[in-house]
């Protein structure tokens, strides 16, 4: 229906009619996949003409609300809901009769939609898995491998191993990386050594020089008792300090060797006891046991004959009467241990903590003391294990120096 105006007055003077069969309107409709109903709306929004997909019902739409709201509009997409599923009405206004025309499609379904999402993200990502992995594998076998055997040298260069060497040979770049690694291991190797004989060297006359410090003075002592006896002409008892000399030194010089068997140590202390008693009579006697079983063993020169020079000179030359004195010698568990022990004047308490406290300073320089500190001082530089002097004593009682040697660190002679 359409109106019909005159050419020459520019009125309406009446209405065309046609009528149009619905089967003529389907027909034209093409049919695709997803439409469901196909309307045909006047502009007062009734319904000219409705086209239906099989199974679907015309109150799947909300008519009245939708229609509506198409009307209004002229153009665009409504989305609706019926039960558990979605339809989407686009509609367009004719530009010559004012019909709108609304075309409804179903909504795929979300399930059958993220089912083949899912599966395709899981193809995916089988895919991918299988090429990372055999990436993984292929790199294993070219590059792991390799990695984990220089991983493993380097730990042995950093356990302090230098004599480690990689010996796999590559055509490789890995095979260059292991030849440089050698090369520099024995430059390591070469530098370490010579940083460890440099330091033995200085450690080795240091320590014979810490040596020379015991008791210079004994000789020009021993000199002066001789020139007296001499003088006093008492030549038996000068017979018995020259030959006690002769002894002494014998033992304590040791062809120049750091090391002497704990049997010359026991005869270099009853020499130097046999000197001492010449030069102060009575003042003390002494006693000198060692077990036989650590005689044959080596330890450095002249520790013991310090401690019983101490033991005369502090301990029984400021007594009343004879001091005596024991120097003894065992094997304890894992150590030798030689203790001297004397029952002369003593040491006060404060005294005595002021000795320790020297003993543990690594460069003491003082006068007092200097006998312990240089025994202690050497022997933290020979035994790397735990060997220790430790010194304990009551006042006006006794005092007792213990020397403990660890066996793991001695041979025998």
């Amino acid at each position: 229906m359409c109106p019909v105006y005159s050419t020459e007055s520019n009125t309406k003077v009446g209405l065309v009619v046609i009528q149009v069969k619905d089967t003529a309107i389907e027909n034209v409709i093409e049919k695709e996949e997803g439409l469901k109903a196909f309307y045909v709306l006047s502009p007062e929004g009734e319904v000219i003409h409705e086209s239906l997909d099989n199974g679907f019902a015309p109150e799947s739409i909300d008519n009245v609300g939708i229609f509506e709201e198409i009307e209004k509009e002229g153009v665009g997409s409504k989305t609706v809901k019926y039960g558990k599923e979605k339809y989407t009405c686009f509609y367009n206004a004719s530009d010559y009769n004012d019909w709108i025309y609304v075309a409804v499609y179903q909504e795929r379904s979300p399930i059958l939609f993220s089912g083949l999402v899912v599966l395709y993200f899981i193809c995916i990502v089988a895919l991918y898995s299988g090429v990372f992995g055999l990436i993984v594998w292929i790199s294993g076998r070219e590059v792991g491998k390799p990695v984990d055997t220089l991983t493993y040298a380097m730990k042995q260069a950093q356990n302090g191993n230098f004599d480690y060497r990689i010996s796999e040979d590559r055509n490789d770049e890995m095979g260059y990386i292991y030849h440089r690694f050698n090369h520099m291991m024995q430059h390591i190797q070469a530098l370490v050594d010579e940083v460890v004989e440099e330091r033995l060297k200085k450690k080795d006359v240091e320590y014979k020089l810490l040596q020379t410090q015991i008791n210079p003075h004994f000789i020009f002592n021993i000199f002066n008792n001789m020139i007296w006896l001499l003088q006093q002409e008492k030549y038996e008892e000068l017979e018995d300090i020259i030959e006690a000399t002769a002894g002494y030194y014998k033992t304590s010089l040791n062809y120049g060797n750091i090391d002497i068997r704990v049997k010359d140590v026991e005869a270099q202390l009853n020499w130097y006891a046999a000197i001492q008693k010449i030069r102060f009579g009575d003042l003390f006697d002494c006693s000198i046991e060692f077990e036989p079983e650590i005689l044959e063993y080596m330890m450095p020169n002249l520790l013991l004959q310090p401690l019983l020079e101490n033991a005369i000179v502090h301990g029984a030359s400021d007594k009343e009467g004879t001091t005596f004195i024991s120097v003894t010698g065992k094997r304890v568990e894992g150590y030798m241990e030689f203790k001297v022990l004397d029952d002369g004047v003593g040491v006060s308490k404060e005294h005595l903590e002021r000795i320790r406290e020297v003993m543990k300073q690594e460069n003491y320089e003082g006068g007092d003391f200097f006998a312990l500190s240089n025994i202690a001082r050497r022997i933290s530089m020979y035994y790397k294990t735990d060997a220790g002097l430790t010194i304990d004593s009551e006042c006006g009682v006794w005092t007792e120096v213990t020397l403990k040697i660890p066996l793991e660190d001695i041979s025998e002679g």
